[in-house]
């Protein structure tokens, strides 16, 4: 609740209020949910260890009092966490009955450079760095096999290559050693982490389109992404697209455009974890209107089983 600056649990089923837990710090990021334990960043300078079960705070690192606006990630043992600094710093916390900060990395990344949150994959550390007005770079990070940070490897584009266009607001969707790179001007990157034992690092992978249609004029809306299936890349953004990945190819082909309006929030799906997905959630702005639809897909055809609109006026009395 960024209101009232508090940590609220509810009951999937019902909504119904479980337990509140007031932080008196602001609130600007997703809270991570791991072994156990919830770790939420604070806008003063604090990383909350909460219990999930009850709303207890269990501990509290602090950092100062810079703005901890990012979610953090977790390394291969489980046994880490990536906290990102609201600029220049990356922490390194080891988890245990005390958790406590291991390690610092000078990243020299500027305040606001970075909003989404690290992304580990394999024994890669993935930072979206928006630096300039209209273009993101990725920067990777070679992990060691006991999960601490070795060193920065590689930053996509290299010099001379074309820029990614856009920026990144949330992790990029993953799938095996695939990272899908989904950004505010309706480009989608593909890229392929190669065996980290041999630092090879992301290749691009063909994609057909940059993007699968045209943005109306004025917009910019952050893009959310989800695969899905072992074929499907979902992008909600000024609208809703759905791209095939071709294994075989391998390439990503042009999008088919499926529902109108700009996103509002993270692509949900049901069941939550494991690799069957039987229902897929989107929320769009309902264009030339005030409301939200909320959208419940089938993701073997994403035909809508049910919708509901909130927050709109009166259609008539």
């Amino acid at each position: 609740d960024a209101r009232h600056d508090e940590l609220v649990a509810v009951q999937a089923k019902t909504g119904k209020i479980v337990w509140r837990q007031p932080l008196g710090e602001p609130l600007e990021t997703a809270p991570l949910l791991h072994r156990g334990k919830i770790y939420q960043p604070g806008g003063k300078g604090s990383l909350f260890v909460i219990d999930p079960i009850s709303g207890r705070i269990d501990g509290r690192l602090k950092f100062g009092e810079q703005r901890l606006a990012t979610t953090p990630a977790a390394d291969m043992s489980g046994t880490r966490l990536f906290l990102l600094g609201e600029q220049y710093l990356l922490y390194t916390i080891t988890l245990g009955a005390t958790p406590k900060c291991e390690d610092v990395y000078y990243t020299a990344h500027r305040r606001d450079s970075i909003v989404a949150a690290p992304l580990r994959l394999l024994r890669y550390l993935v930072l979206c760095e928006n630096s300039t007005a209209s273009t993101v770079r990725l920067r990777v990070f070679l992990l060691k096999i006991d999960g601490t940070m070795d060193s920065e490897m590689q930053r996509i584009p290299k010099e001379g290559d074309p820029p990614l266009n856009g920026w990144i607001h949330h992790q990029p969707a993953v799938y095996a050693n695939l990272m899908f790179v989904a950004t505010d001007l309706e480009s989608v990157y593909v890229y392929s982490g190669g065996p980290p034992e041999k630092a090879d690092g992301f290749t691009p992978v063909p994609v057909k389109t940059a993007g699968g249609g045209t943005m109306p004029p004025g917009t910019r809306p952050q893009a959310y992404s989800m695969y899905y299936n072992d074929k499907n890349l979902l992008v909600a953004g000024s609208l809703l697209r759905d791209y095939l990945y071709a294994a075989e190819q391998p390439a990503l082909t042009p999008a088919t455009e499926k529902l109108p309006g700009a996103a509002s929030q993270p692509i949900q799906r049901y069941p939550a974890t494991g690799g069957r997905v039987d229902l897929l959630y989107v929320a769009r702005r309902v264009p030339g209107s005030s409301g939200i639809a909320f959208t419940a897909l089938d993701s073997k055809n994403l035909e809508s089983k049910w919708e509901a609109v909130l927050g709109t006026g009166v259609l008539a009395i």
